[in-house]
Order: C-alpha cells, then structure tokens, then sequence
C-alpha cells in the first residue's frame, strides 16, 4: 500500500517498475490484498451507511409518533380544561340556584308563618267574639224562659244533646217557639263555636226534636233549644275554605256551653272528619236561609 501511494503513474506503472518476475507476483498479492481490504472496507461502509439510515428511519418514525402524542396530549389538554371551566360554570350556576331556592323557600315559610299566626289571631277573636254572643244569647234565651214559664227553669227534654253536654243537658222535640230571637237577619252570616254529635251519643239515639230519624251520615244540625223556631230551616256553614249546607232538624241544651250549632256526621264528615271527637269544638262562620 505504501508503494502504491507513492506511485504517480498507476498500477500498470507499478507492475512494470518491478526488478523481476519475483518483484512482479509480490506486488500483484499485494495488490489483491489492498483490494480485497478496500472491498471489505466498502461493504462495512455500504452496510453502516444502511444501518445508519434505518436507525435514523426508526429516530424519525419515533420522533413522529412523539410529535402525534404530545399533539394528543395537548388535546387532551385542552378538552381537560374546557371540561373543568364547564363544569365550574355548572356548579356556580347551581349554587346560585340552590341559593335563590333557598331563599324562596324561606320567604315562603316565613308569609305561611305570618299567615298562621294571622289566622290564629283571627280564630282567637272569633272565639272570642262567639263566646260573648253565646253568653248573650244564653242571657237572652234564660230572660225569654223566665217570661213564658216563671215557676220552671227548663223545658222538657224528649229530643238530642250534643256529644260534648249528654251528661248535663238535653233536647226538646216540642218545645214551642220562643218569641225571643239572638239570630241575626235571614242571610247574614254570623260566627260562633260549633260542636259535634252522632247516635251514639245522642240522648235519644235516631229521634231528633223535629221527628226526622238521625243516621250517621244526616246533613243536618242542632241549635239551642231556645231557637227552636228554626227547625227546618236551611243553614250554610264555613269551615276551612269550604262551606257546607245543612237542615236544622234538632235542638240541645248547648247554648250554655258557648256553642251555637250541633254538627250531625254528614256535615263534619263534609269538612273532613273521621268522628264527632275528631271535630271537637271549632270556630265557625254560619247563616240561616
């Protein structure tokens, strides 16, 4: 190799240059030899120069799926991010709406409150109100007693007591009209307490002062015995926002107690109650037609 680069005229040059035939095979071997090596060389070259070019293939190949995944990920990014701010946007907007219910919800529980507590004061003077027009009455029907009969207190009884004075007063199916009236005009209405009554504890079981059988389920009324004149008459009655017509078919002895009206089991079952105790004494508004 040596020789041949010192050489300026080629290999033919070389090989004519040489001293003998001796002189001639030795460079002709060493010429094969550097051939030989120069062609592995190349191979080697050829074949890192392919390896060369698929790790850089492979590189790139790589370098592209990196690209796609953090394209990938920045995507996913971004639909992370949009999916938070919408979800923030949504619980802002229920919170606020939460709120706003919250508030309502309590404004409405405070005007019920105010409601009840209007009504309330409203049953307590009507309480009120019929307890002193029952204490009228009670004054006004004693002095008529007195007038028609001055050697008897009370009338006598053949007809219905209510549920609430069985024990302590009873009924007159006979008992003539008084001249004296604490009734208002025909139509106006009135309030008073009314209470309630059945067979069972009614003083004559079905007979009622006016002759007509008591059931269970009678839209009828008592009144005091000292409005007797009434039987008959129709008397509409209001309770709870509803009003309920009725026919006064019978009298008690509950005029002493406070109470007005007598509700037989058709009317305060009309209102909404199971018995005669369920409705106890209530408050209501009433008139005579």
């Amino acid at each position: 190799m040596y020789k041949l680069r010192q050489s300026t005229s080629g290999v033919i040059d070389l090989l004519l240059s040489a001293s003998d035939f001796n002189d001639v095979i030795t460079t002709v071997q060493y010429l094969d030899h550097v051939v030989t090596r120069n062609n592995e060389a190349i191979s080697d070259l050829t074949r890192a120069t392919s390896e060369l070019e698929q790790t850089r293939n492979a590189l790139a190949s790589e370098k592209r799926r990196a690209d796609e995944q953090v394209s990938s990920a920045m995507a996913s990014l971004e639909q992370a991010n949009s999916a938070r701010e919408q979800y923030e946007a949504e619980a802002a907007a229920q919170k606020a709406a939460a709120e706003a219910a919250a508030k309502a919800e309590a404004e409405a529980a405070a005007k019920t409150q105010q409601e009840a507590e209007a009504k309330a004061e409203a049953e307590a003077e009507v309480v009120a109100s019929a307890a002193t027009s029952a204490e009228s009455a009670q004054t006004t029907s004693e002095s008529a007693a007195t007038q028609q009969d001055p050697t008897s207190s009370s009338s006598t009884a053949t007809g219905s007591g209510s549920a609430s004075d069985t024990s302590s007063s009873t009924t007159s199916g006979s008992a003539s009209s008084s001249s004296s009236s604490d009734v208002k005009d025909e139509g106006e209405w009135m309030s008073g307490l009314a209470s309630a009554y059945g067979i069972d504890n009614n003083t004559g079981s079905t007979a009622t002062a006016s002759g007509i059988p008591l059931t269970s389920d009678s839209m009828t009324v008592a009144v005091p015995v000292s409005q007797s004149y009434l039987l008959g008459s129709t008397v509409e009655i209001r309770y709870g926002g509803k009003t309920v017509a009725a026919t006064v078919t019978d009298t008690g002895g509950f005029a002493s107690y406070g109470r007005v009206l007598d509700l037989a089991g058709g009317v305060w079952k009309a209102f909404g109650f199971s018995s005669d105790s369920d409705w106890g004494v209530r408050a209501v508004s009433y008139r005579f037609l």
